[in-house]
């Protein structure tokens, strides 16, 4: 379990979005589908899987943290 600073809100070091998920297809063959909507800018972005949305998540927090060190 990870310790979240006191106010992480204060430093505005944090991304915060509201993650919908949802299956499609029978129930022999589901398939997930998600949805990020980033609670700042209010854009949304969809997914066709899981797998597709982690790697948009590691992308967007590695994109962030080399604009805070350059």
């Amino acid at each position: 379990m990870t310790k979240m600073p006191k106010d992480p809100w204060a430093a505005q070091e944090y991304v915060s979005y509201l993650l919908r998920l949802w299956q499609i297809g029978d129930q022999d063959r589901p398939v997930w589908r998600a949805s990020l909507q980033n609670s700042r800018t209010g854009e949304t972005v969809g997914f066709a899987s899981l797998v597709a949305l982690f790697d948009y998540l590691q992308v967007e927090v590695r994109r962030d943290l080399s604009q805070k060190s350059a």
